[in-house]
């Protein structure tokens, strides 16, 4: 039952030659394109303290409002 063939060393693949195939090239390395400076940025204007055409001062929510009432379940 022992296989004599299953001992043997594989036979190397003959689909791949050693060889370098003629007319085929080596790949050229990609080089990456050379890094650029950022672009120079505009001077912003300084943001002013407070928003220009706001007529009514910001109120707090009335705790005391309906929308703060627990609603009671429909049964």
């Amino acid at each position: 039952m022992n296989k004599p063939e299953r001992n043997k060393e594989p036979i190397p693949d003959p689909g791949t030659p050693d060889k370098q195939q003629p007319g085929k090239e080596e790949p050229t390395p990609v080089q990456p394109p050379p890094v650029q400076p950022p672009p120079d940025k505009p001077e912003l204007d300084p943001i002013p303290e407070e928003l220009p055409g706001r007529e009514n001062p910001y109120k707090p929510a009335d705790p005391q409002g309906q929308a703060f009432d627990k609603q009671s379940p429909i049964t």
